[in-house]
């Protein structure tokens, strides 16, 4: 965990390097390409340059938060976590490529009379800088509703719209990217660069069903699962999911704008108990209806408080348990015998252990081991304590915490004819009663009390 937490704040810092490369990229798209000075455009080379370096980083350090991931919902997070930081990666780095070229296109115009080799020089340098991109995978198609819009608009920018790759190549790519169902449309199809446009025509007419791609993201909205225990992962889950569907709505022309009442409400039936009754709170505070968005941002402020307790929880350390204070808590222990009963737990019969003649008949180790097997104390033969913590007398023979009839010798020398270290019922109390001795203790700094109380038992 504190590996996760190192490389989370690690790429807190790559994303605070891309945000400042952002800042640095505004203001260098106000300039005019016909102003910049060779001085700003070698800044911008450089820039660029390290930036690109630093989507290597994020790339290695977003891989390995993905591998330490537990659950699926942690791993969703992250992958659009890394989709969403590419994208930005992307832009950044091609808006910088845009600008270092129409500078270069106006310093060819505007030094066209100088010497033509400083000129290629300048140009060989710009190109070096121009460091190959990872590449960028297709997203694959199943068939899945849901997934349509987002391959569709994916495939279509990034293939289907790029005039200089052949059709016969679009159409190999197609079928490389399409699975199950989607892969069924066009299978019959030859493959030949005149049929890539009926295949894409097909398969755009086949998922294409406005009526159907709503209804699947609507069922989506109300199939999502109830939040059975609160956790920052299952907040920022919920509002993915549900912003990812009311995206999809918006850009199938449904009126989501006017849906925020509705969501909120279907959202908070889904919140755990503690979450709902803190939005309760919150709420009663508005004074106007909320947005959907005040609601979201709701749910992200408790997702952060959420997970700050957690790691702080986790990265808690631990530290031995008997140094924690030298004054000790507060403290209670009790120790208390059953009731008295005079059932044998060896013949059933109505009598105590140390009275039972199958018992006594028996050498030492046959009565040790039925001690141990029915969990007795083997000084006064009743359940429910140690013999450390018994308070009969122990052994007559040799004074031992252990009973008269589990002493050894009397292995070695036969039966003998020996008082028992617990008193007989008949001798200790009237009309067949037994005694019950019940002791407690309770102890606080400073303070000890100790009572032991004697009950007859009936």
């Amino acid at each position: 965990m504190a590996e996760l937490k190192s490389l989370i704040q690690e790429r807190g810092t790559i994303r605070g390097r891309v945000t400042a490369f952002h800042k640095y990229m505004k203001i260098t798209e106000a300039i005019d390409s016909k102003a910049m000075h060779k001085v700003q455009l070698n800044e911008l080379q450089f820039k660029l340059e390290r930036f690109q370096n630093l989507l290597t980083v994020f790339d290695e350090v977003q891989r390995k938060i993905e591998l330490l991931s537990e659950d699926t919902l942690e791993q969703e997070r992250q992958l659009q976590e890394r989709e969403t930081m590419e994208n930005n990666f992307c832009s950044l780095i091609v808006q910088a490529q845009n600008i270092i070229e129409s500078c270069i296109d106006a310093q060819k115009l505007n030094e066209t009379n100088r010497n033509d080799g400083s000129l290629n020089s300048f140009e060989s340098k710009s190109k070096s800088l121009n460091i190959k991109l990872p590449t960028i995978n297709l997203p694959s198609f199943d068939g899945n509703y849901l997934k349509w819009l987002e391959f569709r608009d994916t495939f279509r920018s990034m293939v289907n719209e790029n005039e200089s790759i052949p059709k016969i190549n679009k159409f190999h790519y197609l079928r490389s990217v399409l699975e199950g169902s989607a892969a069924v449309v066009i299978k019959s199809i030859e493959f030949s660069s005149e049929n890539y446009d009926v295949a894409w025509d097909l398969l755009c007419q086949r998922y294409d069903n406005t009526r159907l791609l709503v209804n699947n993201h609507l069922r989506a909205l109300f199939s999502f699962q109830p939040i059975a225990r609160e956790s920052h992962q299952s907040l920022r889950y919920m509002i993915d999911y549900f912003t990812k569907h009311l995206r999809a709505l918006g850009t199938l022309k449904e009126p989501t704008s006017f849906w925020d009442t509705l969501i909120i409400f279907m959202m908070t039936t889904k919140l755990d108990g503690a979450t709902s009754r803190k939005w309760e709170e919150h709420r009663n505070c508005l004074t106007e209806p909320p947005s959907l968005e005040s609601f979201c941002e709701f749910l992200r402020n408790r997702a952060d408080v959420l997970e700050t307790v957690h790691f702080c929880k986790t990265e808690q350390p631990k530290t031995d348990k008997h140094v924690q204070s030298k004054e000790p808590k507060y403290t209670k222990a009790f120790v208390a015998a059953n009731s008295s009963s005079k059932s044998c737990v060896i013949c059933s019969k109505n009598h105590f252990l140390y009275e039972c003649d199958k018992f006594k008949s028996k050498n030492v180790d046959a009565r040790l081991s039925l001690v141990n097997k029915h969990k007795l104390c083997s000084n006064c033969f009743k359940s429910g304590h140690r013999p450390s913590r018994c308070f009969r007398k122990g052994c007559r023979i040799c004074n031992a915490k252990h009973n008269s009839l589990l002493h050894k010798q009397l292995q070695e020398n036969g039966t003998v004819n020996i008082d028992n270290n617990i008193p007989s019922p008949s001798s200790s109390s009237q009309g067949g009663s037994a005694n019950e001795q019940v002791s407690l203790s309770a102890m606080m700094p400073g303070q000890v009390l100790l009572c032991t109380a004697q009950v007859l038992g009936d």
